[in-house]
């Protein structure tokens, strides 16, 4: 069986910053009533982790938490992790578009081939 995955992977550099933010909506992604997020991003280097955490609080004071994990990748750990489950050939490259890979480019894309 022939497969083929394609994979976008945000680089180390594009997740690093730490930031807090608040914003209200009267309606959005979150909620379609009104409500107010307070977004944080946390970058966890020695595991190089990535967290997007948004508090949304609406009108009746419910409260949600969503919590969006990211982890970033090497070649050599991604290739590595795709040979675990069965796939051998790799292509990357800087984009989604097929740009020739650079080593300090904010995205990988990786095209596995499973035979």
């Amino acid at each position: 069986m022939n497969e083929t995955t394609l994979g976008e992977i945000l680089s180390q550099q594009m997740l690093e910053a730490d930031s807090i933010t608040w914003n209200s909506y009267k309606s959005g992604f979150w909620k379609p009533n009104s409500h107010l997020c307070l977004s944080s991003n946390y970058w966890y280097s020695e595991e190089r982790v990535h967290l997007h955490q948004t508090i949304v609080i609406d009108d009746n004071e419910d409260m949600q938490v969503y919590n969006i994990w990211d982890k970033t990748y090497t070649i050599d750990e991604i290739s590595s992790i795709l040979r675990c489950v069965g796939f051998e050939e790799f292509e990357y490259f800087s984009d989604v578009t097929g740009r020739e890979y650079e080593e300090e480019t904010d995205t990988i894309t990786v095209i596995a081939k499973r035979k």
